[in-house]
């Protein structure tokens, strides 16, 4: 079965719970990412949540904050949205449906980052006629019970 490590990309973009909602929407609208993965850099990057363009609005503009000093903290979502390694792609394909994004961060048993999963990746790997799908995936997008126009792909 293909796990969600198997498709991460590593390295992936994240900022401190100290970053300011600045920094966060530079990056965000930088990079066209979400949701951007707030770690604990003293805990060796241990994912703590995620801040979106929606955190950014609901948790500055709305409460009249200054963007200059709301925080990452201040703001943050503790939704569980990313996936473990160990996850299937299933997994993945769910909770992007689930919260409406294009990828998720990716964290080991001890829930550090390790990497980010994107849908264009999870798309080509099931475009792939080489690479036998599992078949939770199989199951998951043959019952209709996805909305899978996020995940693009072509069976």
């Amino acid at each position: 079965m293909t796990r969600c490590g198997d498709l991460m990309k590593l390295n992936p973009t994240s900022r401190a719970l100290n970053a300011t909602a600045v920094e966060l929407a530079n990056v965000l609208k930088e990079e066209s990412a979400g949701p951007l993965a707030i770690v604990d850099v003293k805990n060796g990057n241990k994912l703590i949540g995620v801040v979106t363009f929606k955190d950014l609005v609901v948790g500055v503009l709305a409460e009249d904050r200054s963007a200059k000093e709301t925080t990452a903290l201040d703001i943050l979502s503790h939704e569980k949205q990313f996936c473990r390694s160990e996850d299937s792609i299933s997994r993945a394909i769910t909770l992007m449906d689930r919260y409406h994004v294009s990828e998720l961060p990716v964290v080991d048993s001890k829930m550090h980052l390790v990497g980010t999963i994107l849908q264009e990746d999870i798309s080509h790997r099931l475009e792939d006629p080489e690479i036998p799908l599992d078949a939770a995936s199989v199951d998951l997008i043959m019952s209709g019970q996805e909305d899978l126009s996020n995940v693009r792909t072509i069976l």
